[in-house]
């Protein structure tokens, strides 16, 4: 697999992960008061989401997923940006190898470039958290691991659907 950069998918998609690496390291380099400033804000947001409109205070009701929601808030986005870097990467390992010839099978990519993603992706869950370190926060092994899981999980759901479009497509027996 080669990377031709004429070809607009590929350059658009490596422009895309590049952005998406610049944004979880921009938010892990920050210093840990504009961080939980940003986290407070976001998490005020989801809350007036489902708050705002229905006239009952929050002490009147109770709300268990919001409540999840908002103090794992951290937590989950590390784990979506994460899954949403997986999707990217896997589009364009299967843009590589479709272009080379070689995706004209079940499988969307072959077995090896998946298992080379997924150590892509836990590289990078390592790097995320390490670059903590420069800005003054906490690096916690727990949420490598949860940055992987988030860019496993939306990898391998993106490889579960090309599989089951691909089966409708082709029946197992052109296999």
């Amino acid at each position: 697999m080669k990377i031709d950069f004429k070809n607009k998918t590929q350059v658009a998609l490596l422009i895309l992960i590049a952005l998406t690496l610049c944004f979880i390291f921009g938010q892990s380099i920050l210093p840990p008061s504009k961080s939980m400033q940003t986290s407070d804000e976001i998490a005020g947001v989801v809350d007036g989401m489902f708050t705002g409109s229905s006239g009952e205070s929050s002490e009147e009701r109770s709300r268990p997923m919001l409540d999840f929601i908002v103090k794992y808030m951290r937590k989950i986005a590390h784990f979506v940006e994460h899954g949403i870097l997986g999707i990217e990467v896997f589009l364009l390992f299967f843009v590589l190898e479709k272009n080379s010839g070689r995706a004209k099978r079940i499988m969307p990519i072959d077995v090896k470039t998946l298992l080379f993603s997924l150590n892509v992706g836990l590289l990078v869950g390592f790097f995320d958290e390490s670059i903590q370190i420069l800005s003054g926060r906490n690096y916690n092994i727990i949420d490598v691991w949860l940055d992987f899981a988030g860019y496993a999980t939306f990898t391998l759901v993106i490889t579960l659907i090309f599989v089951i479009k691909n089966s409708i497509k082709k029946p197992l027996t052109e296999v």
